[in-house]
């Protein structure tokens, strides 16, 4: 509008002619400033102002001015004769084709029709959108509403509708920033996504501008997702793996990968959801090895048979902290080892070891865990010293991030740690007179610590106070074992036999009962035919001996019998051979102790030594036969002896064999080539041995007569 001088001119007049000063004159209405404009769907212009002060009622109405192509030629829009009034809708212009700027100035009349000076201008607000360089990258561009510094103290809002008729908020910026543009990810597949602004300043309403929009496509994978920890899970020892979203708003999920040196990565699981972090491996055996994984995220695209698209790993694995240990024997020092935590770009503050002990190994009863030790980032060894001997110990290690609350353990490691102690029970069972020269000793050995001990079997014989060592085994395991000790003199001496037990340490911690072998001797009664045995009580049994067994063997009889069994304490025994005359006379004895039961193992049956006694031979000649009478033929009687070397000869008066024989059933007839002899003495030679091959030999005469009848 133009502004002429006359005008001016005209209006001071008024006010002089109405007798108003100045002071008066300011109370005409201004112009309001525009508050708000908004762009509605088919392109009107919506503005919207606020009723200027009118004390003395002379507002008649308002003006709206467009600035073409935003000034400076200026063009009417409308007058509206209502003061009332506090919007109006321009349907001239088309908001959604650009921008539009417009300014209002308030018409009154103090008694001639006046024009207020103009308010602000204010512009309509039209977003544009354009191709970015960055494929899936869509860029917002808008002009601000005002003309001029910004406004303080106000945002700019934007919003996307998707879908149709649901508006999603996304940012919000500052006014003061004085920004017109933003860079928006698509983050849906292939859609149609509509955008527009709000300015929100100190006025009673928001601006909001035209919807712009297109159909995007998303072109961007998700970014590889960062672990915030490869650890794990103390309960289970297996892996567990947490992470960081991607910044990509459009995450649908992840893949999970196993990394094994030298080979392409193996997909694990496929976990659906953005918002999942966390995963655990249910095949994971975190405690035998380092484990390696990696990551990558999908978005909601898929490919075409209904796969995720996964977008890249990351460039290196993350592993797990993988802990051993070290224990001496013997030692109260147990010494931990662990693989360094190499996952997070800042590194490791400090590692945190932790135990529990188990004062019971094997009981799973642990008291509550403790920190053993806190140690720097570079350190990944340490000795836990003068720990509990015989208790475990279940140790974990956790890595703690520099600038971070992040966290990763290592898998449980347990240690028992123990001073080794003896086995249950340390027992000699038996002591087996093998032969002369030759003793078995059998030990029972009860369950111990599973470590191996030096069993040490010593010796001494009746009459001495000091043992000697003979032979030693070495042992981790329950049961039997069996020593020989090489000895002479079996048949005359008592040995007694005890075992030392020594520990991997060296120290001796127990000692067995002893065990003494038994010696069995005895003699030969001729005048009743009997053998006299008498032995040595076998010790010690903690029950003692149940009983006695006594087997004989009878000449060259392979297999004994049982003679007799007699009550334990019993240490002799006559045994009546008068009516085993024609045997050879050799007897052979052995004893068999019988255990009364213990608490370890089956009763001991030990042996003694093989004893042997020989009977003489038992030889009767008669002194005359008589051919044809009572006694016709002349044979020996003989018991106890080995015919084998049987051998009877007859002698006449001049020295001349005339009869002889190896056959002890064939006598002497006292016939000479045929015919008999005459009558008379005649000398006889007899030569026997003994059950024991000792050779005897007998002379004497015999009266050799004839019947009365010959």
């Amino acid at each position: 509008m133009t502004r002429t001088f006359a005008h001016v001119l005209n209006y001071l007049l008024t006010l002089a002619v109405l007798g108003w000063g100045w002071e008066s004159h300011a109370q005409a209405p201004a112009s309001p400033a525009i508050n708000c404009i908004t762009v509605v769907d088919n392109g009107n212009i919506f503005i919207s102002w606020s009723t200027p002060s009118d004390p003395l009622g002379w507002g008649t109405g308002f003006r709206i001015v467009r600035l073409v192509n935003g000034g400076p030629v200026e063009e009417e829009v409308v007058v509206l004769n209502n003061f009332a009034l506090t919007n109006y809708t321009v349907t001239t212009f088309d908001g959604n084709a650009d921008s539009e700027c417009f300014f209002i100035e308030t018409l009154y009349n103090d008694g001639a029709a006046q024009t207020a000076a103009p308010g602000p201008s204010f512009c309509s607000v039209h977003l544009g959108l354009n191709s970015s360089v960055v494929p899936g990258i869509v860029q917002l561009g808008w002009n601000h509403p005002w003309q001029g510094p910004p406004i303080p103290g106000g945002t700019i809002d934007i919003y996307l509708e998707f879908p149709v008729g649901v508006i999603n908020f996304i940012e919000s910026i500052p006014t003061d920033l004085g920004m017109n543009a933003y860079s928006y990810e698509v983050t849906v597949c292939s859609a149609q996504l509509d955008f527009f602004v709000v300015y929100n300043n100190i006025a009673p309403c928001a601006s909001v501008s035209n919807s712009a929009g297109g159909v995007f496509q998303d072109q961007i994978d998700p970014s590889a997702p960062s672990f915030t920890s490869v650890s794990v899970d103390s309960l289970t020892n297996q892996a567990l793996l947490t992470w960081e979203a991607p910044p990509q708003g459009d995450v649908d999920g992840y893949i999970i990968y196993e990394c094994q040196p030298g080979f392409n990565p193996i997909p694990l699981d496929t976990v659906f959801g953005g918002n999942i972090l966390t995963w655990q491996n249910p095949e994971s055996q975190a405690n035998l090895g380092i484990e390696y994984y990696n990551i990558a995220a999908f978005d909601s695209c898929l490919l075409a048979s209904g796969a995720p698209d996964p977008g890249a790993a990351n460039l290196s694995c993350g592993s797990t902290i993988y802990l051993t240990h070290q224990w001496q024997p013997c030692s109260d020092d147990v010494q931990l080892f662990w693989t360094p935590y190499t996952d997070w770009a800042d590194g490791v503050a400090f590692y945190e070891i932790y135990a529990a002990e188990e004062p019971v190994p094997g009981s799973g009863i642990f008291n509550s865990s403790f920190t053993v030790a806190v140690v720097d980032g570079n350190t990944t060894a340490f000795t836990h010293e003068n720990v509990n001997l015989g208790s475990s110990y279940r140790y974990r290690v956790k890595a703690v991030a520099n600038n971070t609350a992040w966290e990763a353990s290592s898998n449980r490691r347990t240690a028992t740690v123990f001073y080794p102690e003896a086995p249950a029970f340390t027992y000699i069972r038996e002591v087996n007179t093998v032969d002369r020269n030759l003793v078995e000793i059998i030990a029972e050995i009860g369950p111990g610590s599973g470590t191996e001990h030096v069993f040490s079997l010593e010796r001494k014989r009746a009459g001495s106070e000091t043992f000697d060592f003979r032979v030693a085994q070495t042992s981790s395991l329950a049961g039997e074992l069996i020593f020989i000790d090489e000895v002479a003199g079996t048949d005359e001496n008592i040995y007694t036999y005890r075992i030392s037990v020594s520990n991997s340490c060296g120290d001796e911690i127990d000692q067995s009962n002893i065990g003494t072998s038994i010696l069995l001797g005895g003699f030969v009664n001729r005048d009743d035919l009997s053998n006299i045995l008498n032995w040595s009580d076998y010790l010690d049994w903690d029950n003692g001996v149940e009983h006695y067994e006594i087997y004989r063997w009878i000449g060259a009889q392979e297999f004994p019998d049982l003679l007799v069994t007699l009550p334990g304490g019993t240490t002799n025994y006559v045994d009546q051979v008068g009516d085993l005359l024609s045997t050879p006379g050799e007897f052979c004895y052995r004893i068999t102790a019988v255990e009364n039961g213990n608490g370890y193992t089956l009763p001991g049956l030990p042996e003694s030594n093989r004893f042997c006694l020989t009977q003489e031979p038992v030889i009767w000649v008669p002194n005359a036969f008589v051919i044809n009478g009572f006694n016709t033929i002349f044979k020996p009687t003989i018991s106890f002896a080995n015919t084998d070397n049987y051998r009877l000869q007859i002698y006449s008066r001049w020295g001349n064999l005339i009869f002889e024989t190896n056959d002890l059933d064939e006598g002497w007839d006292g016939k000479y080539r045929g015919e008999y002899v005459p009558e008379g003495i005649y000398a006889w030679f007899l030569s026997i041995s003994d059950g024991a091959g000792r050779i005897y030999e007998e002379r004497g005469t015999v009266m050799m007569m004839l019947s009365s009848e010959n």
